[in-house]
């Protein structure tokens, strides 16, 4: 850690010491040329009497001194030029190595809370249903959280490959016409029976789309899975799908504490989550919305995220 604090502070030292090196340089360069003007004269006013001729060489050799020092502010600029050029690259660079060296650390934290927690519990009523002669209510409860543990666990892995197949490969699509809010309704007995209550579906008419069911089902898996995430436990989730400008809108809103201006175009970054992994509360990769991102690009869904008044955020698809 001693020598990784100590590498930008000795890059800015040296950069320093090679513009003050090249401002002495042409310190230098321009006394030498001043020094060797006025040597000049001295040596043509004692070979040239001649007080006309010698004003015309005196006026010649000033105005060579003045090209050649001209010469060298403008060389100058051009190497000062590209030196602040190649120092504004380099700590670019820096710049964004040290945000994706803490991004792929907060994410290797957080890939690991959300490993270790489905496991221990799935462990734990495993472990309760080994040790203890239990009821049948009970049995099949506890059998009930192992299953819906172990579908979370899948579903984050199943995110991680989608991640990493979204930036190798455009994954093909096998559409097929739907009916979005019967599709949603069966979404939420499917996936989310946990927090069932939290969810309120409601959609205007029929509306049909031609759409991928499983590309689909994790777009919005992740957007209510994220809306459930940050919101408060007693606080309600929205879908609504409604008409607008003649095409299908649906909106995902919560109740939660919103997302900055400044953070709604760097939440669909990879990774990216808004605070620090090891004070943050809320579960999560920072895979979720990036990959909602790319899977709305492949079915020409346009995403923007909205203020949801009076607290919290709207995601919005526009079909």
């Amino acid at each position: 850690m001693q020598n990784k604090s100590k590498g930008p502070w000795l890059f800015y030292a040296l950069v320093i010491y090679v513009l003050f090196q090249f401002l002495w340089w042409e310190v230098l360069l321009a006394r030498q040329s001043k020094q060797l003007a006025e040597e000049r004269k001295k040596i043509i006013a004692l070979n040239i009497p001649d007080k006309f001729m010698l004003e015309q060489n005196i006026q010649l050799i000033d105005k060579k001194k003045n090209h050649q020092l001209w010469m060298h502010i403008g060389e100058g600029t051009v190497f000062l030029i590209l030196l602040t050029l190649g120092v504004l690259k380099i700590y670019k660079t820096r710049k964004k190595e040290n945000e994706l060296n803490r991004l792929q650390s907060n994410f290797l934290l957080s890939v690991t809370h959300e490993l270790k927690s489905p496991l221990a519990s799935v462990k734990l009523q495993l472990q309760t249903l080994q040790k203890h002669k239990l009821d049948e209510e009970t049995r099949n409860n506890l059998l009930h959280k192992a299953i819906a543990d172990n579908d979370r666990l899948l579903r984050l892995i199943d995110n991680i490959l989608l991640a990493s197949r979204a930036e190798n490969e455009q994954p093909v699509l096998n559409k097929t016409k739907i009916n979005l809010g019967e599709f949603l309704y069966r979404l939420h007995e499917e996936i989310f029976t946990k927090d069932k209550g939290r969810i309120k579906i409601s959609s205007d008419e029929n509306h049909f789309l031609e759409v991928d069911e499983q590309v689909f089902s994790i777009i919005v898996s992740n957007l209510v899975e994220n809306a459930l995430k940050y919101s408060p436990a007693d606080s309600l989730v929205e879908v609504l799908v409604h008409s607008h400008n003649g095409a299908t809108r649906m909106e995902i809103k919560d109740q939660g504490p919103g997302i900055p201006t400044i953070e709604k175009q760097r939440v669909f970054e990879k990774f990216y989550r808004i605070g620090n992994e090891e004070t943050r509360n809320a579960k999560g990769t920072g895979l979720g919305l990036y990959i909602v991102k790319n899977l709305c690009a492949l079915h020409n869904i346009q995403m923007n995220i909205l203020d949801n008044k009076p607290k919290g955020t709207a995601f919005v698809l526009n079909f």
